[in-house]
This record gives C-alpha cells, structure tokens and sequence, in this order.
C-alpha cells in the first residue's frame, strides 16, 4: 500500500489540512457525546480506557501504549509499505486526546435535562454519526490517520475488503479484546456497554454507507486525482 503521507503526492495541502483537522474534530465530539450518553465509551477509546482503570496508567499514557501495538500490526501486516513516518501516528493519537478533552470539557458545559434511554440512545446516535463522518474526512486527505485506522487501511489492503466493512470486524475485536480484559482484571465489565457494541457494528455501516457520497466530494475539493495508481490503491471505498 503506497504511504499515507507521500510528500510527492499531489493536492491542495491546505484543503487537506482542514478537512484533516475537522475529521479528527468531528471524531473527538463523537466520543464525547459517546460519554455524555452514559451507554459505553466509543469502540475507538475503548481498549486504552480500560486498560487505563485496570493498570492505572494516565489515559494518555495508555492511549500511546495501545497506538504503539496498532502500528506493530501495521508493519506486520505491511512490512514493505511500512515507513517510519507511521510512527506519526502516534502523535496524532495525542493531538486526538488533546481535542476529545477539549470536546468532553465543552460538551459538559451544555445543560441537558435528565435523560431516559430513548434520549440517550438518541445522544448515541449522534456520536456515531459524527465519528462516521470524521473518519471519512480525515481518511481520504491521505494524510496520517489515526493508528486504529492506520491498522484497519491494513488490513483492508491486505484482505482486499471494503475499509467500511473491515472497521465493523476490527472495532468490534477491539471491544471484545476491552471486555475480555476488564473481565479478567476486575471481574465487571468497565465502560463497555451496549452503546460500546452498537457504535463497534453501526459506526462502521454509516462509514459504508456515506463513503463513495463523500469521497469524490473530498477528491475534488483537494485536488486529489482519483485515477493515478496511488489513489486507486489508497482507496477506502
């Protein structure tokens, strides 16, 4: 798989940049409304959340920790197209806690009334959307995802699958891989819930569903070609 950030790559680097930013943005709202639903910790936060409240480790701490073991599966997965710039992706993952703080902070300061579990199932609806979103924004910039998705763009090339449907599979490994651990080390179940599963199945249908919509959209805004090889084999669609 040709590199995620190739600085020979053609497009509007500007334009890339904010949809970029505005994808993970749109990520780090999702996952906080995920919170505020009180119905589980998106599937993306899920592993690192866990493994933080089981070994006390500072989620930040944890969050690197986890990313480091996703980009190893990535040079697995791909060792010839593997580069040290990966490793980058880590640091996005802090850049990404840093902007879920930010939205968790914020979010908190909205007044809700006291909600029944129609009106958090409708809090999480709203997370998973955005989170479906911003991954298909900051996707196809082709500039460096986030490690999860770093690791399903793997193996999506590699099995040849849709990246749509390959994130269904990861992300809910990721949560039964949460479970089984909070299973082990406290004998409950620590921030996984329904809404954890329900985002790890549907996050990744609405990815499916809204991804050939919004991709040429993204293509043309940033100039990016959608005929040379390089995009035809980054292709997430």
């Amino acid at each position: 798989m040709q590199a995620q950030m190739n600085c020979a790559r053609p497009g509007r680097w500007l334009q890339r940049l904010f949809l970029y930013l505005v994808g993970m943005l749109l990520v780090a709202v999702g996952v906080a409304w995920s919170i505020r639903s009180g119905l589980g910790i998106s599937p993306v936060t899920s592993l690192p959340y866990v493994l933080s409240l089981v070994s006390g480790l500072d989620l930040a701490v944890a969050v690197v920790l986890v990313y480091l073991v996703f980009v190893g599966i990535q040079f697995l997965l791909e060792p010839k197209a593997f580069r040290v710039y990966h490793l980058l992706e880590v640091v996005v993952a802090v850049l990404f806690g840093a902007f879920t703080d930010i939205s968790k902070w914020m979010i908190n300061q909205i007044p809700l009334p006291e909600l029944n579990y129609t009106g958090r199932l409708l809090l999480l609806a709203v997370s998973m959307v955005l989170i479906a979103i911003g991954v298909v924004l900051y996707v196809n910039t082709h500039l460096i995802p986030m490690a999860m998705e770093g690791m399903q763009k793997a193996f999506a090339h590699r099995l040849h699958k849709e990246f749509g449907q390959i994130k269904i599979l990861v992300d809910t490994g990721v949560v039964l891989l949460a479970a089984a651990l909070s299973l082990v080390c406290t004998h409950t179940l620590v921030g996984i819930r329904e809404g954890t599963v329900l985002s790890a199945i549907v996050i990744g249908k609405i990815v499916h569903l809204i991804q050939p919509r919004i991709q040429p959209t993204i293509r043309r805004f940033c100039s990016i070609p959608s005929r040379t090889p390089a995009a035809r084999e980054e292709e997430v669609g």
